[in-house]
């Protein structure tokens, strides 16, 4: 094997000596679609190589993924789209400041204990339902892949129609949806 390669569209390519390459993508669904021009005598041994890789690859890139997409449905389903780029803007912005963007940093800054009310007192969060969760995991996997833009540079958010925290008073605030956008 030549090497293992991830592209930003969640395509694993492996390449072969033999000018053979063995594609995994998923589609609108989803679903995991291999495409494979291999040898027949060769393709139990393929299996085990894409299944082992297959395996430790969303072991190790799951877990932040899901950590950050319940997040952002547990603190902003109801805001739609720009809402919940907004939220991960903030988390982005957090782990900036921490002089780490990566996958995990990103999940340590969404469970730092009292940062993200929907963590509080818990290990883990339900997974979301509906379009709302389907936007949450499109943007978390942008932001663990490096390829999210934000939308602003704040640091910190409140829902204002619920709760006016002293930490805001006075300072210069945006507003998205139901939330009150600002740096302290």
């Amino acid at each position: 094997m030549k090497g293992l390669r991830r592209c930003s569209q969640n395509i694993i390519s492996l390449k072969f000596k033999r000018k053979t390459d063995v594609l995994l993508t998923k589609n609108k669904n989803n679903d995991k679609v291999f495409n494979i021009t291999k040898e027949k005598k060769d393709f139990v041994m393929l299996k085990k190589i894409m299944f082992a890789l297959l395996l430790s690859f969303s072991n190790a890139c799951s877990a932040p993924v899901d950590d950050l997409a319940k997040t952002l449905y547990h603190e902003a389903c109801g805001e739609g789209e720009i809402g919940i780029r907004a939220v991960a803007s903030i988390i982005i912005n957090r782990a900036e400041q921490k002089g780490k963007i990566t996958p995990d940093a990103l999940s340590s800054v969404v469970k730092q204990k009292f940062q993200f009310s929907c963590w509080n007192g818990k290990k883990d969060l339900k997974t979301g339902k509906g379009k709302s969760w389907e936007i949450c995991m499109k943007v978390a996997k942008e932001m663990s892949e490096g390829c999210f833009n934000k939308t602003h540079g704040y640091t910190h958010y409140y829902a204002f129609k619920k709760c006016k925290p002293r930490w805001s008073n006075g300072r210069k605030k945006m507003i998205i949806g139901n939330h009150a956008f600002l740096n302290p």
